[in-house]
């Protein structure tokens, strides 16, 4: 998609497109990054994040609405999660062996 500089990427794609970018973004963000999107529309991944910031599609951690749709929750079934969980547990036992040691 090529595009004037003159002219918003969003006004160029909902011309050949037929929708807005914003609901574009909205539909292809939960399923690829910032990067993937870019590549199909021809632009960089960073004016990806920043248009889908100007729609509110994007996680803020510094609001804190509990309402909000895009609100940060953790992968529990994530490898890192799990290790995390798995060392805090150990270490409490390990606490625990001390405790009883004394």
């Amino acid at each position: 998609m090529k595009y004037k500089k003159n002219t918003s990427f969003a006004s160029c794609f909902e011309k050949e497109s037929g929708y807005p970018l914003s609901e574009y973004l909205a539909q292809e963000l939960p399923h690829a990054t910032y990067e993937e999107i870019g590549i199909k529309l021809g632009i960089s991944k960073h004016t990806v994040r920043k248009r889908a910031q100007e729609y509110g599609l994007t996680k803020n951690p510094n609001k804190s609405n509990d309402n909000e749709i895009n609100s940060f929750e953790p992968d529990i079934l994530s490898k890192e999660w799990l290790a995390r969980e798995f060392l805090i547990e150990l270490l409490d036992e390990l606490a625990a062996l001390r405790e009883g040691e004394k």
